[in-house]
């Protein structure tokens, strides 16, 4: 009897004592974790230190590397741009002015320009015009962009190059790549029909052979074309409804093409609206082996493509 008692008494001491402990635990518990999340915070104010201190070395190199330029530069200024596009030899006239820190009166100056794709400067002399300004105009193909230099050619035979940068000159982007965009889009569909509507802005640079002269709109299926329509004369935004009876769904989105509006002269661009209505039961039956009765969202498997030809006969491709 007095052995069972003095169990139940070490058993209740052992169950106390472990009581206490777990007591302890979670007492430790909670102070590690109260620890854990201040290093946490500590940890991220750090990075975000950091990030600051990132950030403002990064603007203090860009700095020294601006000022390291313009000391190493003898170019003090220039001011470059072109003009006279003429479609029929594709070409444009190029006008270049700069100013140097000083003259050499005997030495000769020079402009090497050279496609930004290939590495074939060719050399043209330049004009003096009064103190340190210099001035030249030459013509150049519209079907590359360009990167210059400034050189000193002294009478001892020794060259010296001017500008520490080079100067670039991106025509080609002008007329091809920026020249026609998509300012919006929109598209619509419903149990019957797909409709696809867009306007596009279109430099012209003041030449009618730069206007639209046709547009088209094609529509591939995994690569394949499933249909193509000439939009040309489609012009009427009302015609892109569709009856929203037949759980018509439409979405609508802006390119960044807006500032072309405000930045270029009026006689300059031209601002075009097109769309397309697509009979949807008419691509089941053309293709049956890519859409059946089935598919009610026809559009989510199409990619559209929109090819825009210039009067001149230039192409841009847009999608």
């Amino acid at each position: 009897m007095e052995n069972k008692t003095d169990n139940e008494n070490n058993w209740k001491k052992y169950t106390l004592i472990a009581i206490l402990l777990i007591i302890v635990l979670l007492f430790q518990v909670n102070s590690y974790k109260r620890k854990f999340v201040d290093l946490e915070r500590q940890i991220n104010g750090i990075n975000r230190q950091f990030y600051s201190l990132e950030q403002n070395l990064n603007y203090s190199i860009n700095r020294i590397e601006d000022h390291l330029s313009q000391s190493l530069s003898d170019v003090i200024s220039h001011e470059i741009d072109y003009e006279n596009i003429d479609t029929g030899a594709k070409t444009v006239d190029v006008q270049i002015s700069f100013e140097t820190k000083e003259v050499d009166p005997e030495a000769k100056y020079y402009v090497l320009y050279s496609p930004i794709d290939e590495n074939k400067d060719t050399e043209i002399a330049v004009n003096f015009l009064n103190g340190t300004r210099f001035h030249s105009n030459f013509t150049l193909s519209y079907m590359n962009n360009y990167s210059f230099k400034i050189i000193e050619k002294a009478k001892d035979g020794g060259i010296r190059r001017l500008n520490h940068d080079d100067i670039y000159l991106y025509i080609y982007d002008d007329l091809f790549r920026y020249k026609t965009t998509i300012n919006s889009s929109e598209i619509s569909e419903s149990n019957t029909h797909i409709a696809y509507g867009f306007s596009v802005i279109n430099k012209t640079f003041g030449l009618d052979d730069l206007a639209i002269d046709k547009v088209e709109l094609s529509l591939y299926y995994q690569g394949f074309l499933v249909y193509n329509e000439d939009i040309t004369n489609n012009n009427d935004r009302n015609m892109m409804n569709l009856n929203t009876n037949n759980n018509s769904t439409s979405s609508f989105g802006y390119s960044t093409s807006d500032h072309l509006i405000k930045e270029d002269k009026e006689d300059e661009i031209e601002i075009k609206y097109f769309y397309a209505k697509i009979v949807k039961e008419e691509l089941r039956e053309a293709y049956p082996d890519f859409f059946n009765k089935g598919d009610n969202n026809l559009n989510s498997k199409l990619d559209s493509i929109i090819v825009v030809t210039m009067k001149s006969g230039q192409k841009v491709t847009l999608s």
